[in-house]
């Protein structure tokens, strides 16, 4: 857990406090909205979470076409690896272990935790969810 920022409370409260954006660093939607509208000014490769879960080796290689490049079987094989949950719960540079317990404190909560989908919310944090508290205000 983030000893920097407020206490969270129980999941159902965070979650209200996540979605209406009176988090530290705003509104979720409204960072999402202005990168989407920006997509006719830039060149802005959009990724989605449930795209990579479902193929990771696929989308590293549309990273990789998207920067012109190629990646060679053995590199792509690392990416893979390198990039899987359970190799970066595992390492101190992607994990935030390192971390001193007085700015993040692991016992408490740790930094990764299933890397699971919207199951892991009971359903609390499904799509239609978030389109819906998007929409609104």
């Amino acid at each position: 857990m983030n000893q920097g920022l407020p206490a969270p409370g129980s999941w159902d409260q965070y979650l209200e406090t996540f979605l209406a954006g009176e988090v530290p660093w705003g509104s979720w939607f409204d960072h999402v909205r202005a990168w989407w509208d920006a997509r006719d000014k830039h060149r802005i490769l959009y990724l989605f979470y449930e795209d990579i879960k479902k193929d990771p080796r696929g989308e590293i290689q549309k990273v990789g076409r998207f920067l012109g490049r190629e990646l060679p079987e053995p590199v792509l094989e690392s990416i893979v690896e390198h990039t899987s949950f359970e190799s970066m719960r595992g390492n101190p540079m992607t994990n935030y272990s390192t971390l001193p317990p007085f700015i993040f404190d692991q016992a408490v909560s740790p930094f990764m935790r299933k890397g699971g989908g919207w199951e892991l919310c009971g359903g609390a944090m499904s799509p239609d969810t978030w389109v819906l508290s998007s929409s609104v205000g």
